[in-house]
């Protein structure tokens, strides 16, 4: 009895083990994880591909291809894109799997545009569930500005009636595209658009009357800030360093005469004026030139040097009377005067940027404007008088006054100067009397009329693009 219960009690241990062996045994286990997207940007302009990851957290052990579908939303159509065929697949072992999504660079002035890459989960192969991030964005910037290559005109408007406005003449246009700013930002620009200067992306409009500097994208002319402060009847700007320089002639008392004109020193980064310079009455122009800044005080006869280390005149020059445009050669500075009322005594003067002195004086027999424009190929510098335009080379000994350059029956009142030295052509602006719409006369540079367009009031400079 006893043997018969031992190994009874075998068998019932011999079972058991043989049960806690299969219990041992490897069971598989049912392919389950999870499927994510992302990309490393969310931001690309036209012509650039994108790579849309896909990632499993656990790799692909199927032992087949896994698809997994996905939706493509957002702004942009099936044109501003390739690369997204709805369906992106992973191999056995592989856990990513990567889409090119390739923007289309095409030649349309666009808003800005977005992609967006959903998975999509009612589709999903058995074993897979959707992860964090399930979608991704993609926006698409424009790289076709309209306002990226060309001239700016800048109309001066009547004074007191709020209507000044730029123009923009492209490279291959046919026609003047007036009242740029007023389009694009839905408000007037202002009282007397005096000057504009480009810096970086920003173009920094000054609105004399109006006591302003309106900045926009000059690309696409969207207004990014408008500065109001210690601005008293400002004139021109010029740009180093992060700091932008523009002079105030200051305010007018009852008697007409100044307060104090000074320049102020803006911040760029904040837009806002961070010092300011005093100066003589009627700041006017401005260069730079070996971090020193020229200043024309075009209600004297002098030309004042700041030294921008320290921001203090350090010397002053004297001139001919209304001193106004700089020109810079490059290893010259010349400076345009106007002359005294009716005094025919206009003069072009250059400086010695060394030691602040006249290393030579052209008189003209005439009063000039005092505005310029310079072509750098050829070291000419064009400036008018009335109506005719003159041609001065500083390398040749010729009479600047003795030649007019361009002459044209059709001028009314000329009134600004400019020269596209990416057309190589001569640019000029005619008032018109101030009694409506201005023109513009394209010239090359043998002094031959290319064409004329009708622009805002008051056409009285010209700013191009940077290259």
């Amino acid at each position: 009895m006893k043997l018969q219960f031992l190994l009874f009690l075998a068998l019932i241990i011999f079972l058991w083990s043989c049960n806690d062996d299969d219990d041992d045994q490897d069971v598989p286990t049912p392919f389950s994880t999870q499927v994510s997207v992302s990309s490393a940007t969310t931001e690309a302009e036209e012509g650039a591909t994108v790579n849309i990851n896909f990632t499993l957290s656990e790799a692909n052990t199927t032992g087949t291809d896994l698809a997994v579908a996905y939706t493509v939303s957002g702004t942009a159509s099936n044109t501003d894109y390739t690369g997204a065929s709805g369906s992106i697949t992973f191999s056995e072992g592989q856990n990513t799997a990567q889409l090119e999504l390739v923007i289309t660079d095409d030649d349309a002035v666009e808003e800005i545009e977005t992609i967006t890459i959903t998975i999509e989960a009612g589709s999903l192969p058995e074993g897979l569930s959707v992860g964090s991030p399930s979608s991704i964005t993609i926006t698409i910037l424009d790289n076709d500005f309209p306002y990226a290559n060309g001239v700016f005109v800048l109309n001066e408007g009547n004074f007191g009636s709020g209507n000044g406005s730029i123009s923009f003449l492209g490279e291959s246009a046919s026609q003047l595209e007036n009242g740029i700013f007023n389009s694009v930002n839905d408000f007037n620009l202002g009282d007397i658009v005096q000057s504009m200067t480009i810096s970086g992306s920003e173009a920094y409009i000054i609105v004399n009357a109006s006591n302003k500097v309106e900045v926009v994208n000059f690309q696409t002319f969207e207004s990014v800030v408008t500065i109001t402060e210690q601005m008293a009847n400002p004139r021109h700007m010029v740009t180093r360093n992060g700091v932008g320089y523009l002079s105030n002639w200051g305010n007018f008392d009852a008697n007409f005469a100044l307060d104090q004109s000074y320049i102020a020193a803006i911040d760029l980064s904040t837009h806002s004026v961070a010092d300011t310079i005093h100066v003589g009455d009627g700041a006017d122009n401005l260069i730079i030139v070996d971090d020193k800044l020229f200043v024309s005080i075009n209600f004297g006869n002098t030309v004042e040097v700041i030294d921008l280390a320290t921001h203090s005149v350090v010397a002053s020059m004297q001139v001919g009377n209304a001193p106004g445009q700089f020109t810079w050669t490059g290893e010259e500075l010349w400076v345009i005067c106007g002359g005294t009322f009716n005094g025919n005594d206009g003069q072009l003067y250059q400086l010695d940027v060394a030691d602040y002195s006249v290393l030579r004086k052209e008189d003209l027999g005439f009063n000039p404007s005092t505005k310029t424009a310079y072509d750098p190929d050829n070291n000419n510098l064009y400036f008018y008088s009335g109506n005719t335009v003159y041609q001065f080379n500083p390398d040749l000994d010729v009479d600047p006054a003795a030649t007019p350059y361009i002459e044209n029956p059709d001028f009314v009142g000329l009134y600004g100067i400019g020269f596209d030295n990416q057309q190589d052509q001569i640019l000029l602006g005619d008032a018109v009397g101030f009694a409506g719409a201005g023109m513009v006369y394209v010239y090359s540079q043998n002094g031959t009329i290319i064409d004329s367009f009708t622009s805002g009031v008051g056409p009285n400079g010209f700013v191009i693009t940077p290259e």
